[in-house]
């Protein structure tokens, strides 16, 4: 038994002696490494695929950016230039996403706010009424003094209407207008002499639609049946204004304007002589308003300086030119607006 014992306790010794240097070579062995974590783990997994494989084996970064063309999760048809790829976070314009100026691109695909669209208004303005939809409930616009329809996209303003009237005669006396033959055997008008005072009356009727402190401008139809060139004739215009339902007297004073034209070198050529008749939207001082009345006389005077026509001059109309908000007032009476 002695050898036996003897035999075993040297296997033992050796076993105890093969740990040691086991252990030994194992530390050894795993000296200078990084402990294991999960990008180790990922990076590892890479290995085997052959995409990942592809990318490790790369020398460096300059040979990675070098690559012509960056494959997304192995999509082999989708493909994006470095480049483009550095640019998607760092707020340049790129092919790859959109920014302001994208707004104002001619094709527009899905669904996007107004607001945010540049040149919508300028574009919708552009487009025909004709062309949209019908409208198929009433248009609505408030009641507002000065709102209203406007002409011209590009400097919207009020369009302009005429106020007419017919001349009014007394009938009889020195500065009473001959009624005459104007052109063949069945057309006759009023002739304002070529000598001494020729008068007529007109009355206008202030609309509802006219913009509220916009300027009047009165104007003379007329014309000779004798050429008279290189002289003029002179309308002059007596106005008295008040507002209706009780709320102005008409003025003592007459409120006058002048309109002097030259002559035509052409035999009954239709002339327009015109004049602003409102001061910032009042005459004498009375502002104009909705259903007010203009009252005017019109008169012509040869021995006037300004008036040198030899010749009689037949008028046609007195008319008013005023801006028109295109809209009638909410309310019949005043306050017209509220």
């Amino acid at each position: 038994m002695s050898r036996i014992d003897d035999e075993l306790a040297a296997l033992e010794r050796q076993a105890r002696t093969d740990v040691e240097v086991l252990t030994a070579l194992r530390i050894s062995a795993v000296a200078g490494l990084q402990p294991q974590d999960s990008d180790l783990t990922a990076i590892a997994a890479l290995t085997t695929t052959t995409f990942g494989r592809s990318l490790l084996t790369l020398a460096d970064a300059a040979a990675l950016a070098a690559a012509h063309a960056h494959s997304l999760a192995q999509v082999t048809d989708v493909t994006m230039s470095v480049a483009n790829l550095n640019t998607l976070d760092d707020g340049v314009t790129t092919a790859l996403h959109f920014h302001d100026a994208d707004r104002a691109r001619a094709v527009h695909t899905g669904t996007q706010a107004a607001a945010t669209i540049s040149d919508f208004d300028t574009q919708v303005r552009t487009s025909r009424l004709d062309q949209m939809a019908k409208p198929n409930t009433n248009l609505v616009l408030p009641n507002t003094s000065g709102i209203g329809l406007q002409v011209d996209t590009t400097t919207p303003t009020f369009g302009w209407r005429d106020i007419t009237s017919d001349i009014s005669v007394r009938g009889s006396g020195a500065s009473n207008p001959i009624w005459t033959q104007y052109n063949g055997t069945s057309i006759y008008g009023y002739v304002f002499s070529k000598t001494g005072t020729t008068e007529a009356w007109v009355n206008f009727h202030i609309p509802h639609d006219w913009e509220p402190a916009s300027e009047m401008h009165i104007h003379a139809h007329w014309s000779q049946t004798t050429a008279d060139a290189g002289k003029a004739v002179q309308w002059n215009f007596d106005v008295l204004f008040a507002r209706g339902f009780d709320q102005q007297a008409f003025p003592a004073a007459v409120t006058s304007v002048v309109a002097a034209q030259n002559c035509s070198s052409t035999v009954r050529q239709h002339m327009i002589a015109e004049v602003q008749l409102t001061t910032s939207g009042a005459i004498g001082g009375n502002t104009v308003e909705v259903d007010g009345i203009i009252l005017v006389r019109v008169w012509r005077d040869a021995a006037l300086a300004g008036d040198t026509s030899t010749q009689d001059a037949f008028l046609h109309f007195v008319d008013l030119h005023y801006q028109s908000t295109n809209m009638a007032t909410k309310n019949k009476a005043p306050n017209f607006y509220s």
